[in-house]
């Protein structure tokens, strides 16, 4: 008796879970119908790609991280002005050429020498006073200083070398340099020449002239010159090209935290929706946070 009640029970359960296995069947085939009805989700659009291929171009020469925002052509429009603003005002401050008060004293040799190594390193000069120094008249015995006092240059020498001026001083390779002489600064002659007639109370005394005979004059006095410095045009780039990358990181910085706190751009979240600052803020916080360390 026993014996038929146990089979009978183990036929129950065999037609239960026969019958829970049909179900299960049912029901898968029933989702997969379900699943072949419905249409398929479309999978999200890649940021940025909405925009025009020249758009996507210059967004990208900018900063491809920028494809991260609603408005990237705007952020990188932003960022390319105020880059280029900024080096344009670099280009001009390091291409300001530089003018400085510069005296000589020497012979007229000496002189010749340095006007033409300063045309030789590319520094332009002109003349803006004349002096020489000499000792007082003598009116009692004793001990006497030399003076300083006005005086003026020769017409040869404030004027264009010609080569046989020059000869034995200036070298032939530096001759091209030597052509062009000396002139006077914008206004400098008139007022010198007012100065020294008014110190001397008449007529100039000459200061040297370029030749004295067959012999060059070793007077000694002094001039003062301005002397104008450019820099070369390749430091003026070379030194643009190292600097301006750092300023247009930190022009993205600025633009990138202003538009964004201000609301005018968002950035888009792991799943494509738009998020705010704060949002966007945590969310890189958090990244940053779950990235590895490399201290052990």
């Amino acid at each position: 008796v026993l014996e038929a009640e146990l089979d009978k029970m183990r036929k129950a359960l065999a037609e239960q879970k026969t019958h829970q296995e049909e179900m299960e069947k049912v029901q898968l085939e029933l989702e997969k119908k379900v699943k072949v009805g419905e249409p398929k989700p479309k999978p999200p659009e890649k940021k940025g790609t909405t925009l025009c291929l020249g758009s996507q171009f210059f967004i990208k020469m900018m900063s491809p991280k920028l494809v991260h925002f609603d408005k990237p052509l705007l952020v990188a429009v932003a960022i390319f002005i105020m880059t280029a603003a900024i080096g344009a005002i670099l280009v001009w401050v390091l291409s300001h050429c530089t003018t400085s008060e510069a005296f000589k004293t020497g012979a007229t040799t000496d002189h010749i020498l340095h006007v033409v190594s300063k045309r030789k390193a590319g520094i332009s000069l002109c003349l803006l006073d004349s002096n020489y120094w000499g000792l007082p008249p003598m009116r009692n015995a004793g001990f006497q200083q030399l003076q300083q006092s006005s005086c003026m240059l020769s017409e040869s020498l404030v004027s264009g070398w010609l080569a046989t001026d020059v000869d034995g001083i200036v070298s032939s390779e530096d001759m091209v340099h030597a052509t062009e002489g000396l002139v006077w600064c914008d206004g400098a002659q008139q007022v010198a020449v007012s100065a020294c007639e008014k110190t001397h109370g008449g007529t100039c005394p000459p200061c040297a002239s370029v030749r004295n005979g067959t012999a060059p004059d070793n007077s000694v006095y002094s001039l003062v010159f301005y002397e104008t410095s450019c820099p070369s045009p390749l430091v003026t780039i070379g030194v643009l090209l190292g600097c301006i990358h750092k300023v247009e990181l930190l022009v993205t910085l600025i633009t990138v935290v202003t538009l964004l706190a201000t609301g005018v751009i968002h950035q888009y979240g792991d799943n494509n929706e738009l998020i705010d600052f704060k949002a966007a803020a945590k969310t890189d916080i958090e990244s940053a946070a779950a990235l590895p360390s490399d201290s052990p």
